[in-house]
């Protein structure tokens, strides 16, 4: 996948999730990562529901996959 590629999937979603958001479903995509090695995408979003994830996907046209709960840690370091 061309970095082109990757930048109009990034851009795609994040414009659906837009479009469902000025419609007051709170969904927002806040990255997306492309593993080449597996030819894996992942979009990263934070939403209400899994169903405005769903429907994010649906209106850029993406094929359906699968939408998981998950929780982000940050490491820090004390000194």
């Amino acid at each position: 996948m061309s970095a082109a590629d990757l930048a109009s999937l990034h851009a795609a979603i994040a414009e659906a999730a837009d479009r469902l958001g000025a419609e007051n479903a709170h969904v927002s995509c806040t990255r997306t990562i492309y593993v080449p090695s597996q030819g894996r995408w992942i979009a990263v979003f934070e939403a209400e529901a899994a169903d405005f994830v769903h429907r994010a996907a649906r209106i850029a046209q993406l094929p359906p996959g699968e939408v998981v709960q998950a929780v982000e840690m940050t490491v820090t370091s004390e000194r």
